[in-house]
């Protein structure tokens, strides 16, 4: 077969160029070509071989005229003419640009994505500079605040009663946590609060209040009982602390760890210290065989064999004892409103302790106190099944500012 395209010049100077393609019919087949300006080929394609039985194209060649001087620049047609082995629905040059067009969407696309990226990041930037400024004029605000309230001491009158601080603290005496009244307990509550109820304070993290004034007033509830955890409600200006004993057992006293000789001192010593005091209210028998003790061990007079002896007993508990923490946040309305109802319960004029006509027997123990900054007061008492006073009432309002009511009742 043969194929002639030929151009014809606009000008009317005949044939401009004539593209001449021809196959031959061995059996492989052949391609060839030539371009022609007129009558003079100027450069021609070398016939190209199919294998049609593998379908797999031959590498194509181009060559030029041997006549050099004669040859032209075509090179820019070349592509025009090679058909894409990739694609042979295209020629090479529509490949490159179908290409260039691909690759130009992509970077539009990526072009847009980056944009977008830079959008976002921006107005991420934006937010958080807006946040900053306003957590900067929180800080500020909250500083302000902060400088008012301890600059501007809230006034309160306290009506009469209570204790003053003392002048001078004994450094062997400063454990004991309600300092002021240390010589107005009995021998036993004094005793049982060196220990027990100091053991107590201190799984809490409780500081002791009534060794000197404070710069602000200070109330305090704390509620225990032998079966469940003991909670401490504190009071400040501020807020109100609740916390609460993740266990019932704050201390562990096993007297086996004493000797046989020093179980039996202890056991006579928890009757009441100092034992001179005890020893009158004795059987004749018992006051002989007690003074036999103390010839044999005249330490059993000192008040600190005792101490000595406690102290030895209490041995870690298996697990750290812990507790959880509620703070609410109360203004100083609220604050001048709960020490009002303290103030007006009778509590500044109570005695150390409320008498209790009909104990109960679960073992309740309620301990209030205040630390005004210019005087002490402090208030023991059971939950008992008497009629409910003022200040059981004003306690147990206090309890419901803590949200405890439900676990905690003063009043049945």
């Amino acid at each position: 077969a043969h194929i002639d395209i030929q151009h014809f010049s606009p000008y009317g100077n005949g044939i401009e160029s004539t593209v001449t393609l021809a196959t031959g019919d061995d059996q492989y087949g052949k391609i060839g070509g030539w371009i022609s300006r007129g009558s003079t080929p100027y450069w021609s394609v070398k016939p190209t071989f199919f294998n049609n039985s593998s379908n797999k194209t031959a590498k194509k060649t181009i060559a030029n005229n041997n006549s050099s001087s004669k040859k032209g620049d075509y090179s820019l047609y070349q592509d025009d003419l090679r058909v894409n082995p990739e694609d042979p629905n295209k020629t090479i040059n529509e490949q490159k640009k179908l290409k260039e067009q691909q690759d130009l969407q992509e970077q539009n696309y990526q072009n847009m994505v980056n944009a977008e990226k830079q959008r976002k990041a921006e107005q991420l930037r934006q937010q958080k500079l807006v946040a900053e400024q306003r957590q900067r004029e929180y800080d500020y605000q909250e500083k302000v605040r902060q400088e008012k309230i301890r600059t501007e001491k809230i006034e309160l009158d306290f009506p009469e009663g209570g204790y003053s601080f003392a002048e001078y603290i004994n450094p062997k005496d400063s454990s004991f946590l309600f300092y002021p009244i240390r010589s107005l307990e009995t021998i036993s509550d004094s005793t049982f609060d060196a220990f027990y109820t100091s053991k107590l304070y201190e799984s809490f993290n409780e500081p002791n209040i009534s060794l000197r004034p404070r710069e602000k007033p200070l109330f305090r509830i704390l509620y225990s009982q032998w079966t469940r955890p003991a909670y401490f409600i504190t009071v400040t200006e501020d807020n109100i602390i609740i916390k609460k004993g993740l266990r019932v057992d704050y201390l562990h006293k096993v007297d086996t760890v004493l000797t046989e000789i020093e179980q039996l001192h202890l056991q006579i010593l928890e009757s009441g210290v100092p034992l001179s005091k005890r020893l009158k209210n004795k059987s004749p028998v018992q006051r002989k065989f007690i003074d036999s003790l103390i010839k044999l061990c005249p330490d059993l007079l000192k008040e600190e064999y005792y101490h000595k002896l406690m102290s030895k007993s209490f041995i870690p508990l298996d697990k750290p004892f812990t507790y959880s923490t509620r703070i609410i946040s109360i203004g100083s309305n609220r604050f001048i409103k709960i020490m009002k109802i303290i103030n007006n319960s009778g509590f500044w004029k109570l005695p150390i302790e409320l008498d209790c006509k009909n104990p109960p027997n679960d073992g309740n123990s309620i301990i209030v106190e205040c630390n005004t900054g210019n005087k002490y007061q402090v208030v023991k008492f059971g939950s008992c099944g008497d009629q409910p006073s003022d200040f059981k009432i004003a306690c147990q309002e206090i309890i419901k500012y803590a949200g405890l009511s439900d676990e905690i009742k003063l009043l049945h």
